[in-house]
């Protein structure tokens, strides 16, 4: 990458950070040329200054051998440019870092082939579904590259020589040091150089809640630990609770201290995201409905704002009959690219409905379409389709849904929109056909993002999202709370109860846990809360009804 178009990369950047809560506030180059500084060596790693380049060398091929930045990445947005060669490429399985533990995004420079793979917790792949077949022969021994690492919000981007190899949704948290790791293979370095916003350096230990996400004084919730899985949950008739975590269901008896893990698929190609969702029903059958990384290929041309044929992202719903304990082979709700699956509720006649995110290809706008099932999810249906039309753009169109029965028995969704509020569409007859199609603006204003509604045990609907934040800060810096005992006509006016200051804290879970106790998580910000149901009320009751 030439000096011009670093430049012009980097005004890009810029200007695409407006509006996403996060301001770059400190660039600094830790390796130039022979030049290195502010990097921690841990193992047998060795550096050798060149005139132009520093040498890289581990011994013994083991991977704690490694260079680590004195500073870890912090929240919001931030661009790690690189310009390396690798040697001894055939051999080399050498890697470049950025965060850590749970937290980890790794670009392993694989040699054979001059392919490289795009994996770790924090982009959810491993060495195979991590591949990047587009980038072979980009890579070739002793060649120099530009490696670049950038998230925008919530968008993760990785290009090559300025070819965009992956892009992805990530959550927006504090990650840890950039790391370069020369296993098998020796990494010539020109130059590093990071733009974040920095934190104290933190090895890649549990990441604590609070040190990410600020849960607001006077709000009555508490914070549990780091570890603690994500969600969102559902309540087992035997008492436990249940979350899926991969491609494994985990369930609790005691309250989360402890977890059961059983395998739910038998294909090695299935693997679950936090953007799922779960129900216990009636009769004990338990389905989880979810969109499978295992198959993903994300494919769009920036430029024109379409999709490529390729581009996928399938939807699945898969039902335990025995407490999570076994699985049923997947079901397949819809075969194009789904970003997103949060909703998935029983009626009280038996049927479930869940609502799908899909893609519309020649428009290159999402929208989504309401599935149900009579069968307890054996088999599914496709219903009316909800778009509003004139967008473009991988995150255009009506998306991540919100789906809660009424007490007169019409279900009503809420689909995000950019255009300040939720839209909504109600059934009146358990999810087969929606009024209004296309959806209307809601009289609830939002930023970008989704929102959870639930019915609690004493008849309220909570409604846990993005508002229209307080001065000061951005779109999703702040999650609120508002309760409506009028099935949505009415709301308290909403409070905010989590508040994370140039990150975010978005895309929440609710679960009352028994009537009265309240779990809720946002897999933005890392939070996760309980929290009194009387207590909740309270602190949003003071504000009054808007």
């Amino acid at each position: 990458m030439n000096g011009k178009r670093m430049i012009v990369g980097f005004v890009a950047l810029a200007l695409a950070s407006v509006g996403f809560g996060d301001a770059v506030r400190e660039t600094r180059v830790f390796v130039d040329g022979a030049t290195v500084r502010d990097l921690r060596a841990f193992g047998t790693a060795k550096a050798k200054p060149c005139e132009k380049w520093t040498d890289f060398i581990s011994e013994g091929g083991k991977f704690e051998n490694r260079w680590l930045t004195d500073a870890s990445v912090g929240p919001g947005n931030f661009q790690v440019k690189a310009r390396l060669s690798v040697s001894h490429l055939t051999f080399c399985d050498a890697s470049f870092r950025v965060g850590g533990g749970d937290r980890e995004l790794i670009v392993s420079l694989q040699g054979i082939n001059g392919m490289f793979a795009i994996l770790g917790p924090f982009v959810k792949a491993d060495p195979d579904t991590g591949r990047v077949p587009a980038a072979k022969g980009l890579i070739k021994q002793d060649v120099p590259f530009d490696l670049c690492i950038e998230r925008l919000g919530d968008q993760l981007s990785v290009s090559v020589n300025g070819k965009l190899m992956r892009r992805q949704w990530v959550s927006d948290g504090a990650l840890g040091p950039v790391g370069i790791v020369p296993v098998r293979g020796r990494l010539h370095v020109e130059r590093l150089e990071v733009t974040a916003n920095f934190l104290p350096f933190e090895m890649g230990t549990a990441l604590d809640v609070n040190s990410i996400c600020k849960v607001r004084p006077f709000a009555p919730l508490k914070a549990r630990p780091a570890d603690f899985p994500l969600g969102p949950f559902t309540n087992l008739k035997d008492g436990s609770v249940l979350t899926v975590v991969g491609r494994e269901a985990w369930v609790s008896s005691d309250e989360g201290k402890t977890w059961a893990k059983y395998p739910m698929f038998r294909d090695p190609k299935f693997k679950t995201i936090p953007e799922h969702s779960a129900v216990c029903l009636a009769s004990g059958t338990v389905v989880v409905n979810f969109i499978n990384v295992g198959e993903q290929h994300y494919s769009w041309n920036i430029q024109t704002k379409r999709p490529n044929p390729d581009n996928r992202l399938p939807t699945y719903s898969v039902r335990s009959l025995d407490n999570g304990r076994t699985w049923e082979d997947p079901v397949l709700l819809a075969d194009d690219y789904s970003g997103c699956m949060r909703s998935v509720i029983q009626l009280k006649d038996g049927t479930l409905v869940s609502m799908v995110q899909r893609l519309n290809y020649p428009e290159g706008r999402n929208y989504s379409q309401p599935y149900w099932s009579d069968d307890e999810g054996k088999t599914w249906h496709g219903a009316d389709v909800m778009d509003c039309g004139g967008e473009h753009g991988d995150h255009s169109g009506l998306i991540e849904a919100a789906l809660v029965e009424l007490k007169d028995g019409r279900v009503w969704t809420l689909l995000r929109s950019y255009h300040g509020c939720f839209y909504e569409a109600f059934s009146s007859d358990s999810g087969r056909t929606w009024n209004p199609i296309p959806p209307r603006k809601s009289k609830i204003a939002s930023t970008g993002s989704p929102g959870t509604i639930e019915r609690m045990s004493d008849g309220s609907l909570l409604l846990v999202y993005n508002a229209i934040p307080t001065k000061g800060y951005e779109r999703r810096e702040e999650l609120f709370a508002s309760f409506s005992d009028d099935d949505g006509e009415t709301w308290t006016k909403p409070v905010v109860i989590a508040r994370c200051p140039g990150a975010r804290v978005a895309y929440p879970y609710i679960l009352e846990r028994r009537p009265g106790e309240l779990w809720i998580s946002a897999m933005q910000g890392n939070l996760r809360t309980t929290v009194g149901l009387a207590e909740l009320r309270a602190v949003c009751s003071k504000e009054g009804v808007q």
